[in-house]
């Protein structure tokens, strides 16, 4: 799980992380990558950092070294950087231990009453596809931010074939918007690494002989994929209860009244 400074910047350029006092929930602790000096010292100076410039200077360099990853180093958490700006509360929520972290369970918990409607911004940097119950994970987030606060999601999408339970989809978040009056603020996709089908590792069946191991020619397979996560930004517009949408694009009939009446369509 982690997040790249150029989002960091994102989203203290546009306003989402308050200059001032503020909240930040990460759902799980990430770390942060590709981390620059400049970008550090901005980022301080705009959100009201009080060190002085040469301490701010040996802040900035140790966090940026530690935004690589190296064997036998820990990796820079996002936590070491809102350390500089003590005036925006941060946390996170995770199974492990980690700095500034709350032990949590996505699958189970509800959001404490002090954490209801608290956060100005709650990251989902590649952490909810690990969990089970997306349900739970969702109303937890919602919970949290508060009305007029975002949502920042960079989850996995296309081409991902070995990265936790789950991919997303923009049909997703259109209807988690529409269910929850939700402003969509943003959205685009990144692209990430290729894969390719191992023809040895992976069985590959022609659709249309499916009781033939391996039928699809293995030159087929060597082709490569293009893997994307998606990025979106949505803001909470008002303190409902949380709703999911239903997604009937290939329904075979229109959905009963019942239904209909429980997720207040039609």
């Amino acid at each position: 799980m982690g997040i790249g400074m150029a989002d960091v910047v994102y989203l203290s350029e546009r306003g989402h992380i308050p200059v001032g006092e503020g909240a930040v929930l990460d759902i799980g602790s990430q770390n942060v990558f590709n981390v620059t000096v400049d970008a550090v010292e901005a980022f301080a100076r705009r959100h009201g950092c009080a060190m002085s410039p040469s301490e701010l200077r040996d802040e900035a360099e140790r966090v940026s070294y530690f935004s690589t990853p190296r064997p036998g180093e820990r990796t820079t958490y996002l936590s070491e950087i809102f350390d500089l700006v003590p005036q925006i509360f941060y946390t996170s929520y995770d199974v492990c231990p980690a700095l500034r972290t709350e032990i949590f369970d996505l699958n189970t918990q509800d959001v404490p009453a002090p954490y209801r409607n608290r956060f100005d911004v709650v990251l989902n940097c590649g952490t909810t596809e690990h969990v089970i119950n997306q349900m739970n994970s969702f109303r937890v987030m919602h919970d949290a931010v508060k009305p007029g606060g975002i949502v920042f999601h960079q989850v996995p999408s296309v081409g991902w074939l070995d990265h936790g339970y789950f991919t997303y989809h923009p049909t997703f978040f259109d209807d988690l918007v529409a269910a929850n009056d939700y402003e969509l603020v943003d959205r685009w996709f990144v692209p990430e690494r290729h894969m390719t089908l191992d023809h040895a590792a992976i069985d590959v069946r022609s659709p249309y002989t499916p009781q033939v191991p391996r039928s699809v020619d293995p030159a087929q397979l060597l082709v490569q994929v293009q893997c994307f996560n998606i990025t979106v930004i949505v803001r909470k517009v008002r303190d409902v209860p949380f709703r999911v949408g239903l997604e009937l694009a290939t329904s075979h009939a229109g959905v009963s009244e019942e239904i209909g009446e429980a997720y207040k369509i039609g």
